[in-house]
């Protein structure tokens, strides 16, 4: 492969340096992997480590464009810089009652009715989700416009060839330079990709677990706060127990849960994880559990609940807030980049709003049959509630939950504190009282990934093969599937009259 000089800028698009190639490069910033710069080159990256990069060419500019920051391409074509800005949702809805007279198309019958009908000529059912064949094509197309969308991001064509990708998720390729032959999981790739590691897994074989990468990339993410911090702490209690990740100064640590070896393969049952909870906290030391997968896939909204902690987010006063409900997409788009458990489907959802941008929000719904919740009339569950990432808005849930109560007028309100990060204070400090205990609940351990239990009941796992008269443990078994544990909540509730 022929060698290409490249070219070094700052953000501000200054020139800095030339480089003979970019290994050179790399080896000049400390960094192992070649391929972000690469990838930065040819135009795919807006800057890696702190600069802009170009290949040589001759009469190469002095100048160049300054790096573009996160939401300014949005910014230039709608004028702010997210689509959780109340403005964007505001046009939105109004071309839609336009059209439609409605602020949301689905809301008129006409066009529900029109959906149902194309549906069934297409499906034979009135909603595609009701066809199994359709659900599985749906799927795999699914799985395999992400993984190429994935793939284009992490794998530089320059270094590496796509082979092909088996139906877990795990990617064959072919290393260019080294011209092995190599597979890999998309996570186990995700976290060699963020650290800049070598991604060839026989030129770089894990020898312990993906597990330690993640746990080391973001110990150097939580370096920069500037506060002491410790790694692989051991000794704090009367055990030999580590903590992965230590703040002495705030008596706070951080668990990497590895989604494998956490699981019950490996001997980690239903109480491991509040028991090294309750062991800590016993001794005053908080910890936070977090999975592997979360960290990868939710880097951000971790990073931002650890910082919240530390007490480095930005301040926000609800009182400086405006507060009005907000329809469930709204709500849906705000929890999907803020929360890290997610979005759920509400029938009641308020917002906060700070110059006109949506900083928090908390959502209400009738009882949950799938956790066991019998519907009472006049019970509601708070479902969600959090802050836009890296912001702590005062007051804000206390100002929200008390507009749902003066707008609604619940007999009682029911929620969760899932103490894998939380103690409840927050809900003592608005009001609830009355607290159960709940034992800890599981997620399911499957082709390398983590998966709601739900999608593992009883009448999904037998249709995954001839497992008649079997029982589910049984069927686990035969599919290899297995539980992780999580550390239980703690269940709060408020009546009223």
């Amino acid at each position: 492969m022929t060698k290409r000089k490249v070219l070094q800028y700052n953000l501000n698009g200054e020139f800095i340096k030339m480089f003979e190639s970019v290994k050179e490069a790399c080896v000049q910033l400390n960094v192992k992997s070649h391929s972000n710069i690469i990838s930065a080159c040819n135009g795919k990256s807006n800057s890696v480590y702190g600069y802009q990069w170009r290949y040589y060419e001759d009469g190469f500019p002095i100048k160049i464009q300054k790096a573009v920051k996160r939401g300014e391409v949005f910014k230039k074509k709608y004028g702010i810089e997210s689509e959780n800005h109340s403005d964007f949702i505001d046009k939105i809805k109004k071309t839609s009652i336009i059209k439609y007279g409605v602020n949301h198309a689905m809301k008129k019958d006409f066009i529900v009715q029109k959906y149902k009908e194309t549906c069934k000529s297409l499906y034979g059912v009135d909603n595609p989700a009701k066809s199994d064949e359709i659900r599985q094509k749906i799927s795999k197309s699914e799985r395999i416009r992400k993984s190429k969308n994935y793939l284009s991001e992490k794998i530089d064509e320059d270094l590496y060839q796509f082979l092909s990708m088996d139906s877990d998720d795990s990617i064959s390729i072919r290393g260019k330079n080294c011209g092995h032959d190599f597979v890999i999981n998309r996570q186990l790739l995700t976290v060699r990709k963020n650290a800049n590691h070598e991604i060839c897994t026989i030129c770089n074989n894990p020898k312990k677990n993906q597990t330690s990468e993640v746990e080391n990339g973001l110990y150097d993410d939580l370096k920069i706060l500037g506060h002491k911090i410790d790694k692989n702490v051991v000794g704090l209690i009367n055990t030999r127990e580590e903590i992965d990740i230590f703040f002495p100064d705030f008596n706070f640590g951080i668990e990497v849960n590895g989604i494998k070896y956490h699981s019950e393969e490996f001997g980690r049952g239903q109480f491991h994880h509040i028991n090294k909870t309750k062991r800590f906290g016993d001794s005053g030391i908080e910890i936070f559990h977090f999975f592997d997968d979360e960290i990868e896939e939710k880097r951000e909204i971790v990073l931002s609940m650890i910082k919240n902690k530390l007490g480095v987010s930005s301040r926000i006063y609800a009182r400086k807030c405006q507060i009005r409900s907000i329809n469930n997409n709204e709500a849906i788009i705000f929890l999907r980049n803020n929360h890290i458990q997610g979005p759920v489907n509400s029938k009641f959802s308020y917002g906060l709003f700070h110059n006109k941008e949506l900083v928090s929000v908390m959502t209400f719904g009738e009882l949950r049959l799938n956790l066991g919740s019998k519907k009472e009339n006049g019970t509601y569950e708070l479902l969600r509630f959090c802050n836009k990432i890296n912001t702590t808005v005062v007051g804000a849930a206390s100002k929200l939950m008390n507009k749902f109560i003066s707008e609604i007028s619940p007999n009682k309100i029911i929620s969760y504190a899932n103490l894998r990060w939380s103690k409840g204070n927050l809900y003592r400090k608005i009001g609830f009282t009355t607290e159960k205990k709940v034992n800890p609940g599981y997620y399911i351990f499957h082709k390398n990934k983590r998966h709601n239990r739900y999608k593992y009941r009883k009448s999904e796992l037998l249709k995954m093969g001839n497992f008649k008269g079997l029982t589910s443990e049984q069927i686990f078994e035969k599919i290899g599937a297995f539980k992780i544990w999580d550390c239980g909540n703690i269940k709060f509730e408020i009546s009223f009259g």
